[in-house]
């Protein structure tokens, strides 16, 4: 399975990195400010769930209000 390529951090734009935690979970963070996500059980359930997050600029506008 090809790996999927990580989006900027949404709350900064610094660069993304897997991280293999200790129980065999994966997450990704921030290089830059840290922000991550929760555990996952793969390497391709982070990525999904890194990239699907919003940034400022894509936020709905109700979302804003």
């Amino acid at each position: 399975m090809p790996e999927i390529k990580l989006k900027p951090c949404p709350f900064c734009g610094g660069e993304a990195e897997y991280v293999r935690m200790s129980s065999g979970f994966q997450k990704i963070r921030c290089k830059k400010c840290y922000a991550q996500i929760e555990e996952q059980s793969t390497k391709w359930d982070a990525a999904v769930e890194w990239n699907s997050r919003f940034t400022e600029k894509e936020m709905p506008p109700s979302a804003n209000e």
